[in-house]
């Protein structure tokens, strides 16, 4: 099945299903971006009809955030012979379906919050401080905090942090 070797938690999982939504339809998410099913977007949606159903987005889902996501920041720790607790790696996990694996220069792999960590760092108000650097939206090339995307960040720290998944919003 597809939660065979599964690098994410069911908490973890649900998590970031909980913020993403499921959408049958695609649409365009504010920023010109088309998506559908829970937060899939370009090539992961190209061979999907114009609606999909919420197994189907599940399927996909569990795929993805194992194979896109999950494995290269593995990789990544495992290269540097990091361990991360559960909890540690699906607040990472989650915050890297939103805005990207990235590599050294982008992404959560490039960013302060990453680096803090893989150098030790555990202090929990620069992990939230450092979270929440992943706050904004750009629009017409102006950055503004979106509050959805605050609160995301910090109940991810809330994770990574204290290990409670919370995902009330």
């Amino acid at each position: 099945g597809v939660w065979e070797d599964s690098l994410v938690s069911d908490d973890g999982a649900s998590f970031v299903k909980d913020y993403e939504k499921f959408y049958p339809n695609k649409y365009d998410d504010g920023r010109g971006v088309i998506t559908q099913g829970y937060g899939c977007t370009g090539n992961e949606i190209a061979d999907w009809g114009d609606t999909i159903t919420e197994d189907q987005a599940s399927i996909k889902f569990k795929y993805l955030i194992n194979n896109k996501y999950a494995k290269p920041i593995k990789e990544d720790l495992d290269s540097r012979g990091i361990t991360l607790t559960q909890n540690q790696f699906d607040a990472l996990l989650s915050c890297a379906y939103n805005i990207g694996v990235g590599d050294s220069t982008s992404g959560l792999l490039g960013s302060t919050l990453y680096r803090y960590i893989v150098g030790g760092g555990r202090d929990i108000d620069t992990i939230v401080t450092d979270f929440r650097m992943w706050n904004k939206v750009i629009q017409n090339g102006v950055a503004s905090v979106w509050p959805g995307l605050d609160i995301r960040r910090k109940a991810e720290a809330n994770i990574f942090n204290n290990g409670i998944y919370d995902s009330t919003h």
